[in-house]
């Protein structure tokens, strides 16, 4: 099993790669998150369960989301547009202390894992 982060809305699956600089979007209601995107390749039909996790230089907890994706059969899932909401107190416009720390894990619920983990910077 594999699984990688991405981000855009345009449809199209963009990588993130480590050192990105990922865009941040400032909702219209005063929220502040990432637009992800999560792809997976599993060898066989299964239901992926995943967590993605941004922290701070401290180790602090930024945003979480968790969701799942499930395959037909051996082949790519991809979920598109998850939103990666900020915690309360960067909504205003504080910036996390850098480096960011993006993480994903991913099970099938079977034992089988993968995960990623990226170093990101916001813009």
């Amino acid at each position: 099993m594999l699984v990688r982060l991405g981000y855009g809305t345009d449809g199209v699956f963009q990588p993130i790669l480590d050192g990105d600089a990922v865009p941040v979007d400032h909702g219209s209601q005063g929220g502040t998150h990432i637009w992800l995107n999560i792809q997976s390749y599993a060898p066989k039909k299964s239901l992926l369960n995943y967590v993605v996790e941004l922290t701070d230089a401290d180790g602090n907890s930024v945003g979480t989301v968790k969701g799942n994706a499930s395959t037909c059969g051996a082949g790519w899932a991809t979920v598109k547009n998850d939103r990666l909401v900020f915690d309360d107190k960067y909504w205003l416009g504080a910036q996390p202390k850098p480096p960011l720390k993006l993480t994903i894990a991913e099970s099938d619920g079977v034992g089988t894992s993968a995960g990623q983990e990226l170093k990101i910077t916001l813009r």
